[in-house]
């Protein structure tokens, strides 16, 4: 079995925290693993209007997941609260990489994660390189 090398850094430069609703829960009485990648998702978006962006457009090219990688530590049940820490690293010339550290309220990793990202040009349909409003953004709050 392959098992990515999800390697976070010492400081996450974003974080927030999510609330599990009785309707997260899947059959086992735990959130299932597709309503966990669901949270990545909306940490995501949080994480991007945090960097400026209040949608996932950025000088006409959005940005998309073309891959994901998580590794599950632990169950998550009704009532938990979740911090979560989201961070990029690397910030290349036609991607970036997120990463993302989920606890519950007692400290415990319930995943890590990592999702490659890539921007595709509204007009052309194609993958273009990342926007420098973008880089500029993530520069800027990452300094803070």
């Amino acid at each position: 079995m392959y098992i990515p090398d999800i390697t976070l850094p010492e400081r996450m430069a974003f974080s927030t925290t999510l609330a599990v609703y009785i309707n997260d829960l899947a059959g086992g009485l735990h959130v299932g693993n597709h309503t966990l990648v669901g949270y990545l998702n909306e940490v995501q978006m949080r994480f991007i209007t945090a960097l400026g962006f209040p949608t996932l457009l950025v000088d006409n090219a959005i940005t998309y997941n073309n891959e994901i990688a998580v590794q599950y530590r632990r169950e998550v049940r009704y009532g938990d609260t979740l911090a979560v820490q989201a961070h990029i690293d690397p910030l290349e010339d036609h991607q970036y990489r997120i990463l993302f550290h989920m606890q519950n309220q007692h400290g415990k990793t319930v995943l890590v994660a990592q999702a490659g990202m890539v921007f595709v040009d509204q007009g052309t349909g194609r993958r273009c390189p990342v926007p420098a409003a973008f880089r500029q953004a993530w520069l800027a709050f990452s300094a803070q």
